[in-house]
């Protein structure tokens, strides 16, 4: 049938839309041959939702027919065009949303770039979603790690990740991780300022405070790196310190979380 439908005409392929919904009522092996070509009626007309609901349930109900198949790169082509275009007009509820509604657990090892799991986890990450945050950020560095590349960004978005759910200690793990890696120069420094952030949650006081004066000189992190230990010199009394520091500030200097 997918044969003869890709000869016809697409303003035909409404036609075989009864036939489709009676197969997919049957079940079975029709059911998932008119699954897939009703995913295929989507893509061609650019319905999204409608070409990913088909082809999450090829892969949901007939996972062994699906992996030997092209439904993974299908589905995940579907998916990472539409949170792409969630994500640059900023739409970050309906990037979550649909990321629910698509993402499924075998196209993360189809998966080579993954951009969109990073622009996914800032959106969960925006909207106070944490642990999903973080479970998204896993899975994009993990991507990372099967491509043999390296993204310090995405490293430290996990530490930071980590810190957030009271995950420190494996926050500090990350950062050793990233800064064993030859390559780690440039990212100190947001290293370190991640790496201050969790050994302040485990009480670690000096070598929060060490980790911060390494990165205050940086022209990027720099400015929170030294309100960040600023603040926790006056915290610890030795404001003699943190007051030049802090003198220098304002509020919109250390909104940061």
């Amino acid at each position: 049938r997918l044969v003869r439908m890709s000869g016809e005409a697409p303003s035909t392929w409404a036609a075989a839309l009864p036939g489709l919904v009676r197969d997919l009522e049957r079940g079975g092996i029709g059911a998932a041959e008119a699954h897939y070509l009703a995913a295929q009626i989507g893509r061609t007309f650019d319905e999204a939702s409608l070409s990913a609901e088909h082809l999450t349930e090829l892969v949901d109900h007939y996972p062994e027919l699906t992996a030997r198949s092209d439904v993974p790169q299908q589905l995940l082509a579907v998916c990472t065009r539409r949170l792409d275009q969630l994500h640059r007009v900023g739409q970050i509820a309906d990037e979550v949303a649909f990321y629910n509604d698509c993402w499924r657990a075998p196209l993360n090892s189809v998966l080579i770039d993954p951009t969109v799991l990073h622009h996914v986890a800032m959106a969960f990450e925006d909207l106070g979603l944490w642990d999903r945050a973080l479970s998204v950020q896993r899975e994009a560095v993990a991507t990372l790690t099967r491509e043999d590349r390296e993204d310090f960004d995405a490293l430290v978005q996990l530490a930071r990740l980590y810190v957030r759910v009271g995950r420190e200690t494996e926050a500090l793990e990350t950062v050793r991780y990233a800064e064993r890696l030859p390559a780690s120069a440039p990212a100190r420094p947001a290293l370190d300022v991640v790496a201050g952030q969790a050994h302040l949650a485990l009480d670690q006081r000096e070598d929060a405070l060490r980790r911060w004066a390494r990165a205050s000189t940086d022209k990027v992190v720099g400015p929170e790196a030294r309100v960040r230990r600023a603040l926790l010199l006056a915290e610890m009394g030795r404001c003699a310190q943190a007051l030049p520091v802090l003198e220098g500030f304002t509020a919109a200097d250390v909104d940061f979380d």
